[in-house]
């Protein structure tokens, strides 16, 4: 739930753990986290930060392409690679 307590579905694509439901987000991202969905990249979780920043859970070998979709959303994405299952964790 985002600052003013309300969600949005988004559409999950294929990739995804869900794959194909529809899932809550906060409103605030829900834009940038269906483009995302949009362009075929997997996810795990995402969070709006609620006031301290957001963050998002991708595979690795999509962070870069996540990162493109952020930038052209105006957001400035930092990537953190992860070890662990190939994760990648990118905060706007």
């Amino acid at each position: 739930m985002c600052e003013y307590g309300s969600d949005s579905s988004v559409r999950l694509n294929g990739r995804s753990f869900a794959g194909g439901k529809a899932i809550r987000v906060d409103s605030c991202i829900a834009p940038v986290i269906q483009a995302i969905q949009d362009a075929g990249l997997r996810t795990s979780s995402c969070c709006c930060g609620h006031g301290r920043g957001a963050s998002l859970i991708v595979w690795e070998d999509d962070a870069g392409a996540a990162a493109k979709i952020l930038r052209t959303a105006g957001y400035e994405p930092i990537v953190r690679r992860f070890k662990f299952r190939g994760w990648s964790e990118i905060t706007w």
